[in-house]
């Protein structure tokens, strides 16, 4: 996932393609179910190369740390006090840990959900028709295979006879 990662500065389209790669790379059914799935590491595979590197140096220090711990870390969308608490985590401990977590997400630094601008809800509506369209082309060129392999069947069987 983070071989793959998004810039931080990416549109709701770009985002969206960059999970359908996911999808696809996880050989997920649909994006709902693996975002359901993966949400952690989705939000982890995001952290910049700076942050991440200190996430690793936090994670050897403390030993009892699973993908649960940073949990509640990752609901913070400002890096600066992401990259606090784990100076904090290094320094101080778990507890105070917890607590600038807490009281980070209790200001509110936490993700506003996104909203369309107006090219973006363009862009929606320019891939779907692209969708619909590319699905019916599918659609008829599956109907035009099966025509064409039932001919050939039959050309098959009566050239044995």
């Amino acid at each position: 996932m983070r071989q793959c990662r998004p810039a931080h500065n990416m549109s709701k389209t770009q985002l969206n393609e960059w999970k359908d790669m996911l999808v696809t790379i996880f050989r997920a059914k649909d994006r709902r179910k693996m975002m359901a799935g993966y949400q952690q590491h989705m939000h982890m595979a995001r952290l910049s190369d700076e942050i991440w590197t200190k996430l690793l140096r936090a994670t050897e220090k403390v030993t009892a740390v699973n993908e649960k711990f940073f949990r509640p870390l990752m609901r913070i969308d400002d890096d600066e006090k992401i990259k606090e608490c784990l100076d904090i985590l290094m320094e101080e401990g778990t507890k105070v840990f917890h607590k600038k977590v807490k009281q980070f997400i209790d200001e509110g630094c936490t993700e506003q959900p996104n909203v369309e601008t107006p090219n973006e809800r363009e862009d929606s509506i320019v891939l779907k028709r692209k969708y619909l369209t590319l699905k019916e082309k599918h659609s008829s060129l599956l109907h035009e295979f099966e025509q064409i392999a039932e001919e050939n069947k039959r050309l098959k069987e009566s050239w044995r006879t």
